[in-house]
């Protein structure tokens, strides 16, 4: 059965609510990969993070939601998501696979498919990428899924070349028989945008705590502040001082899950003026107060140990 679309259940506050994924990419190393088996209480926070993404169903199913669309995707099906693109992915069968590639645009160049550039097919509305939906479809994006499983787990020499020649082998699947749409704008896919932004994002990422301002974030992209708020909207559909913020929450999220230092503490590492401000920030965009989030967090930790001991 194919992919279904489906009505998306995310909240209409929910770029407020999405969490920057971290991420290990930089010009230098522009490649993150896994292999995942979900759990219950996995992945059900609204993410965004930096890279493109491409993803397929090797086992089971989940529910694959974005903004305004949500798809069933089951054994041999793939998801694509843009860059700064919130979405999530709740399980709908116990513990499926997923095997997630995360990649800046330079790992795959100036690639095209005929008329059809790879970045295309990220580019367009939810509804009009494509999706599996032929049973030898569904076999091709399988075996090619397995291929990547194999070098992404063993690793041999040379094993990011062959997920590179992979990934444009599955996209060149889903790109046959698929037709842009006839309005397609180009938002932030542009092979040299989101490298010419990457200073700003490492600074924030190393300085959680510094009020970096947008002629600071500008200046070390040797860009106008004119000009840098122009191309990081367009690259991350939010404005440098959004982007801000979410890192320091996000940071401050982490930091509750991973340390057990009090509130004034992580205030004062994520650049809030005191544990109220980071309190009341918080439960203005996560929904929940600090606290909560850090007794919620700390049980399902628990509750793993107790499933690997048992």
């Amino acid at each position: 059965m194919d992919s279904e679309p489906r009505q998306a259940c995310l909240s209409e506050d929910w770029p407020l609510r999405a969490k920057q994924y971290p991420l290990p990419l930089s010009p230098l190393t522009p490649l993150y990969t896994n292999v995942l088996t979900l759990r219950p209480d996995d992945w059900w926070d609204v993410q965004i993070h930096e890279g493109f993404e491409i993803g397929i169903v090797l086992k089971g199913e989940i529910i694959f939601e974005f903004k305004d669309t949500a798809r069933m995707l089951r054994r041999g099906d793939v998801w694509l998501c843009g860059p700064w693109e919130a979405h999530r992915n709740p399980l709908t069968t116990r513990q499926p696979v997923v095997l997630v590639i995360i990649f800046l645009p330079q790992f795959l160049g100036d690639e095209r498919f005929g008329d059809t550039s790879w970045e295309d097919l990220f580019a367009t509305p939810v509804k009009d990428r494509p999706w599996v939906n032929t049973p030898e479809m569904r076999q091709s994006v399988l075996a090619l899924g397995q291929e990547l499983r194999g070098e992404i787990e063993q690793k041999p020499p040379a094993w990011e070349s062959a997920v590179r020649l992979g990934m444009l082998r599955l996209l060149l699947v889903l790109s046959r028989g698929w037709k842009p749409p006839s309005n397609l704008v180009q938002p932030c896919t542009e092979g040299e945008d989101l490298p010419r932004i990457l200073p700003a994002l490492v600074l924030v990422r190393s300085n959680p705590a510094e009020h970096i301002s947008v002629s600071d974030a500008a200046a070390t992209c040797a860009l106008s502040e004119a000009g840098f708020r122009m191309l990081f909207r367009r690259c991350t559909g939010m404005s440098f001082s959004d982007f801000r913020l979410h890192y320091r929450l996000s940071y401050a999220a982490r930091r509750l899950v991973t340390s057990s230092a009090p509130l004034d503490a992580l205030a004062s590492e994520a650049g809030f003026a005191d544990a109220s401000h980071l309190h009341h920030t918080f439960v203005k965009h996560y929904g929940c107060t600090p606290g909560q989030y850090r007794a919620l967090h700390s049980a399902r930790e628990e509750n793993r140990e107790m499933e690997t001991l048992g």
